[in-house]
């Protein structure tokens, strides 16, 4: 089975779809009888996930990633190239929806007549289609509709995302593959940090809710519990220096640290350092993050929104319908009152049973497998 993947970039700072589609395509070569080439339109500027991948699932494929330019060169795909993996797939994947590109990669895929199947990453989600509106309806009302009836099927991160997608979507043939994490193998700790040691890792962005975060912090102070919080990601600076007045007001500078984007073993300090992974996000299509804070052995306090939360059980954190800053903060003193180590313990067994990347690409092999089984049937 041949399977092309493309996304817009893979730099860091694309977040969970560049990370997603890049160990995905690990992942699947590692399955018998598949091949998998991921291709990127746009350079990194930053660091690519490719610079920073530590070796966790393995060596890179011997088809590594490759940007698409004009003609082939090192570590390129030229456009002739392109046509003829688009020819020879057994199906494209299209990492996000959004994207200036996708038209014409969907009326080639038409004319080859090649299985053409979308991932949003969540850009489809009720959440999401009430942010940047106009740019979206503009989207939709020019090339949406061609490029929706021409997807020969959807493969989301969760079953949250594909329920609003199939409302978003009638008719649409979508399926789960999930999304997963390397669980790496670690000393379990033996007890809580002196101070408490609380991390939010993840972009910095208004639906990730670090005000709120800042609040339990400011709580748990007023109850003389002593916390100290690690905000590791970066953002918009307008946002950031509104959280660190917030920190000001509240008068809890000394106990945060904005440390901004950490990559490979740096940011893997941060999940082992830790005791307690906070994500109150309002809308979460996945939440890769809080995969990897469990893969860690971290307990989690998360809100409902955060898809990888929906069956988290209070072995591993606790799950917020509705998160305040006074209840994270009674979610974080619940969770102190137990042992570290036997959280540390089920989180890692939850990550290692939900969230592995081989289970995850065995359930998108079973997906893309399906789908075009379904086509070819339906034609």
């Amino acid at each position: 089975m041949k399977i092309l993947q493309l996304i817009q970039t893979v730099d860091v700072s694309y977040g969970g779809p560049s990370r997603n589609s890049f160990e995905l395509n690990l992942t699947l070569n590692k399955i018998d009888g598949v091949s998998a080439q991921l291709i990127y339109m746009k350079r990194t500027p930053n660091r690519s996930v490719i610079d920073t991948y530590g070796g966790a699932l393995g060596p890179l494929p011997a088809r590594r990633p490759a940007q698409l330019r004009l003609l082939d060169g090192r570590n390129a795909i030229g456009v002739r190239r392109l046509y003829a993996l688009v020819r020879g797939a057994d199906v494209i994947v299209v990492h996000q929806y959004y994207l200036g590109w996708i038209l014409p990669l969907a009326i080639l895929a038409k004319l080859l007549r090649t299985p053409f199947v979308i991932t949003p990453h969540g850009s489809l989600t009720f959440h999401q289609q009430t942010v940047s509106v106009l740019k979206k309806r503009i989207f939709e009302l020019l090339v949406g509709r061609f490029v929706r009836d021409s997807a020969t099927g959807w493969v989301t991160g969760s079953e949250i995302e594909a329920g609003e997608l199939r409302a978003s979507v009638p008719g649409a043939r979508v399926s789960v593959g999930g999304v997963g994490t390397p669980v790496p193998q670690q000393s379990l700790t033996n007890g809580w940090h002196e101070p408490l040691r609380l991390l939010a890792l993840s972009r910095i962005a208004p639906k990730k809710r670090h005000d709120l975060i800042l609040g339990a912090v400011g709580v748990l102070r007023e109850r003389d519990i002593n916390v100290h919080l690690d905000i590791v990601g970066d953002g918009p600076d307008e946002l950031k220096m509104k959280l660190e007045r917030q920190c000001q007001a509240l008068g809890i500078e000394s106990v945060v640290t904005f440390h901004g984007q950490k990559t490979g073993q740096d940011k893997e300090r941060f999940y082992f350092g830790s005791d307690i992974y906070v994500l109150p996000s309002d809308d979460e299509n996945f939440g890769i993050s809080l995969a990897e804070a469990l893969a860690h052995g971290l307990p989690c306090v998360s809100s409902a929104a955060v898809a990888a939360a929906q069956d988290l059980p209070l072995a591993c954190g606790r799950v917020l319908s509705s998160p305040t800053p006074e209840s994270i903060a009674d979610a974080v003193e619940d969770l102190q009152r137990g042992s570290r180590r036997e959280f540390a313990r089920a989180a890692q067994r939850y990550a290692q049973q939900n969230f592995s990347w081989m289970a995850a690409g065995q359930r998108w092999h079973e997906a893309l497998v399906g789908i075009i089984e379904e086509d070819a049937s339906g034609r």
